[in-house]
C-alpha cells in the first residue's frame, strides 16, 4: 500500500466511506478530501487512531504494523501493566487470546472521545498486550472481581499471530460480520493457569479436570502423525510435553477431536525443539 488513500481504503475494509466517516464527526468535505488522498489535520488523525487502534506512523507513511500492539518483555512489567489497567479501570473486558510463553490479551470497553471542543463521539477503546506469561500474571487474572469479564476466543494459530503482530484493528476484532472474538466463551479456572512447553508437565492430582480421553487419544495420535511426516525424532520427555501443550490449548479452547489440525502441533514440535 503505496499511499495515504490505499492504507486508509485497507483499513475500513469494507465499510463505507461516508457513514464510516459520519460516524467520527467528520464532515463531508473532509471526508471526500480524504479519501481523494488529501492527508487530514492532526485531531482528525488522532481521532482515528483512538477509534480504529490504528498506528499513525504506518497510516502515515506506512511504516511499521498497521495496528498498534503494546509490546512487553519484561514478566513482571508485562504482570504490573496488566495489574494496573484492571484496576484502574474495573470494567474492562479481557479476551485472552494466549497465556502462555507468548500471551496475548485484548481489552476492549465503549467509550468517548473529544473529537472537537465539546463535541463527543462514541468510540470502542481497544488495547492490545503481548508479552511472556507468568505466575504473577495469572495471579492478576485470577484476583480479577469482575470474572465474568473474562472470554476466551476461539482462535486458528493465523488469527492470534494476526493480532499479536498488529494486522488487525478494532473493527475486524469486535465489528465486522466476522469478527475475530465475537466467538468467545467465559474464562474458566483452568484457563487461568500458566503453561510452559518449555518446562516438565507437573502430575496430575485428583483436584484437576479430569482428562477428556478422546480428546487426549486424538492429540497422541496427530503428534505421532506430524512426528513421522516431519521425521522428527522426539525423545520421551519432548513428546510429552508436546502432547501436554497440544492438549491444553485444545481443551483452553473448547475443541472437539475433530478439530485438530497438523499446525497446532507442528508449532509445539517447533517450541520443544528450540
Amino acid at each position: 500500500m503505496s499511499n495515504f488513500e490505499s492504507r486508509l481504503n485497507f483499513l475500513l475494509a469494507d465499510r463505507k466511506q461516508t457513514p464510516w466517516g459520519k460516524a467520527l464527526g467528520f464532515p463531508s468535505a473532509t471526508i471526500s478530501a480524504i479519501f481523494g488522498g488529501r492527508v487530514p489535520g492532526e485531531k482528525f488523525l488522532y481521532t482515528i487512531r483512538r477509534a480504529e487502534n490504528v498506528n499513525l506512523d504506518w497510516l502515515l507513511t506506512g511504516e511499521g504494523r498497521p495496528f498498534f500492539v503494546d509490546q512487553i518483555s519484561n514478566p513482571e512489567f508485562f504482570a504490573d501493566k496488566v495489574q494496573t489497567m484492571l484496576e484502574d479501570e474495573p470494567h474492562w473486558q479481557l479476551y485472552i487470546c494466549s497465556l502462555g510463553e507468548r500471551s496475548i490479551l485484548v481489552f476492549e470497553q465503549p467509550g468517548q472521545w473529544a473529537y472537537k471542543g465539546d463535541k463527543m463521539i462514541d468510540i470502542r477503546i481497544t488495547e492490545v498486550l503481548v508479552g511472556p506469561g507468568s505466575e504473577a500474571l495469572t495471579k492478576v487474572l485470577r484476583e480479577f472481581p469482575n470474572r465474568s469479564n473474562i472470554k476466551i476466543p476461539l482462535l486458528s494459530p493465523e488469527d492470534e499471530e494476526a493480532i499479536a503482530t498488529g494486522q488487525v484493528g478494532t473493527y475486524r476484532l469486535f465489528e465486522s460480520n466476522n469478527a475475530l472474538l465475537a466467538n468467545n466463551r467465559p474464562a474458566k479456572e483452568s484457563d487461568l493457569q500458566f503453561y510452559s512447553a518449555h518446562e516438565p508437565t507437573a502430575n496430575t492430582t485428583d483436584t484437576e479436570e479430569p482428562i477428556k480421553l478422546g480428546l487426549m487419544r486424538a492429540v497422541v495420535a496427530l503428534v505421532e502423525d506430524c512426528a513421522s511426516e516431519l521425521n522428527e525424532t522426539l525423545s520421551s520427555d519432548q513428546k510429552s510435553r508436546v502432547i501436554t501443550a497440544v492438549y491444553r490449548q485444545a481443551d483452553r479452547l473448547g475443541l472437539q477431536p475433530e478439530d485438530l489440525t497438523a499446525e497446532n502441533i507442528r508449532t509445539a514440535i517447533d517450541v520443544v525443539r528450540d
